[in-house]
C-alpha cells in the first residue's frame, strides 16, 4: 500500500510476467511496478538463476483459468446448502477443502457473487482473483524444493504481488517438506 501511494507523481502499473521453471512448470508472476524495465530484468534474472526462462505474454496463462474465488469457513453450513447458495449466486463451482469452502466464479462476477454469499450466509468471507492451473505437473522432492525456492525469491521481490504455478506435490513429498 505504501509503495503504491502517489506522493511524487509516480505511476504504478500492473504487469504480468509468464515463464517456465524446471520440468516445464508454468509460473505466472503478477507485479505492481513504477519501472517495467527494472522489474522485467529482475524477474528474468530470477528465472535464469533457478533453471527457468521468462516467456512471452500468453505462453503460460493458457494453462491456467483466471477465476474469482470466494472462501469462508466450513461452519457456514452443509455442502448441499452451500452448493445451492453458490450456484444461485452465480458461481461456477463449489468445493469443500479441509476446513473451508472455496467458491469459483468468473472474474467479472466476483464482486456480485461474494456480496450475494455474504448477505445470505452472514459470515466472514475472503475473495480474490486467482490463476488456477488446468493441469498440474507432479514433482519429486528435489525438484519441488527448487521450484519452491524460486517462488520464494520471486515473492520476496518488492514489486511482486502474487506468484502462481502449476506443480503438484504428491502427499508423501508434501509431508516430507513439512
Amino acid at each position: 500500500i505504501k509503495k503504491s501511494y502517489d506522493e511524487n507523481g509516480e505511476n504504478y502499473e500492473s504487469v504480468r510476467y509468464e515463464g517456465f521453471g524446471i520440468e516445464g512448470v508454468g509460473i505466472i508472476v503478477e507485479t505492481l511496478t513504477d519501472n517495467r524495465n527494472r522489474t522485467a530484468g529482475d524477474i528474468r534474472s530470477v528465472f535464469s538463476k533457478h533453471g527457468g526462462n521468462l516467456g512471452e505474454t500468453g505462453s503460460v496463462s493458457f494453462m491456467f483459468n483466471h477465476l474469482g474465488v470466494v472462501k469462508f469457513s466450513k461452519s457456514a453450513g452443509n455442502f448441499d446448502d452451500i452448493f445451492e447458495i453458490a450456484t444461485d449466486a452465480g458461481a461456477l463451482d463449489c468445493d469443500l477443502l479441509d476446513d473451508e469452502y472455496e467458491i469459483s466464479c468468473s472474474t467479472d462476477d466476483l464482486h456480485q457473487v461474494a456480496e450475494n454469499i455474504e448477505n445470505i450466509l452472514s459470515c466472514d468471507i475472503t475473495s480474490q482473483l486467482t490463476w488456477k492451473p488446468s493441469n498440474q505437473i507432479p514433482l519429486n522432492k528435489e525438484k519441488a524444493l527448487k521450484i519452491i525456492e524460486m517462488i520464494e525469491v520471486l515473492e520476496d521481490h518488492d514489486d511482486v504481488q502474487e506468484v502462481f504455478a502449476n506443480f503438484d506435490l504428491p502427499e508423501e513429498v508434501f509431508n516430507e517438506l513439512q
